[in-house]
């Protein structure tokens, strides 16, 4: 009896910015409803069910863009808060580090490279998967160019406090939800993996608010650690009404007690020295 082919790790056939074009596609025509996966096919362009378009069908369900059977296929919240939310707001980076750390092909990749190191060249990626993984060369390439335009949409290897993720917010964006200098962890390596994993630290939690006032103040609020809980966040909300009430007791002071008193008039109403 031949042998049966060992069949190798699934894996997306294309990056996540393809994906969300495609699910934009679904959305534009079908909104949140539901549709068969025939549909979905032919709204690619695809002549029906084959095996190029259930790969890219199980391309959407890697990415956490599409969920339910082939008779049933909707758009998941995630897929709706990248085409609907604002270009660069909280909501869609969100959903975007969701959706490209989603593919459990990516793990093994992310726990290499770290976020920290820089993005890998494509042969540094690509020895590491014939060397260390059951990627053959044929899938090796495919899978390279998949996570590189993934990394690249969701951002997850820049590291300047000048790019579209980290502007510093307006009071109104704040309160609208926008939050700054939002560090990403990246998934850890799976327990009990074949695949070599690499060790690294965890990147801290943290949350940073600027605000643009009058005059030479720059006031900053910096939260971190661990992410607050439901109870942690009502008691910061009480830490920052007294931090109000201080403020505003010291500004009275230095303005009662100030060096510089405003000076005296004659009866002319000319100041006097």
């Amino acid at each position: 009896m031949a042998e049966q082919m060992k069949r190798g790790p699934s894996y997306p056939i294309f990056g996540l910015e393809q994906a969300v074009r495609k699910a934009k596609q679904l959305f534009d025509r079908y909104g949140k409803r539901s549709v068969t996966a025939e549909e979905a096919v032919q709204e690619w362009s695809y002549g029906g069910l084959n095996g190029t378009s259930r790969r890219a069908l199980a391309a959407l369900r890697h990415y956490g863009l599409i969920d339910g059977s082939n008779d049933s296929i909707r758009l998941t919240a995630d897929a709706v808060s990248i085409i609907v939310s604002p270009d660069g707001s909280l909501e869609q980076r969100d959903a975007l580090v969701r959706a490209a750390t989603k593919p459990k092909a990516f793990e093994v990749l992310f726990s290499a490279f770290p976020q920290d190191s820089g993005m890998p060249s494509d042969g540094a990626i690509r020895a590491f998967l014939l060397k260390d993984t059951e990627f053959g060369h044929v899938a090796a390439p495919e899978l390279i160019g998949a996570f590189k335009e993934t990394v690249a949409l969701a951002r997850l290897y820049e590291t300047s406090d000048n790019d579209a993720w980290s502007e510093r917010p307006t009071p109104a964006t704040v309160e609208n939800g926008t939050q700054a200098n939002r560090k990403v962890t990246l998934g850890s390596p799976r327990a009990g993996s074949s695949m070599r994993s690499v060790e690294r630290q965890a990147a801290p939690w943290a949350l940073s608010f600027e605000y643009s006032v009058p005059g030479s103040t720059h006031p900053t609020i910096t939260v971190s650690g661990e992410p607050p809980t439901s109870a942690a966040a009502a008691l910061i909300g009480e830490y920052l009404d007294l931090v109000k009430k201080s403020i505003t007791a010291a500004v009275v002071t230095l303005e009662t007690h100030s060096p510089f008193p405003e000076p005296k008039t004659d009866d002319k109403g000319s100041g006097t020295a």
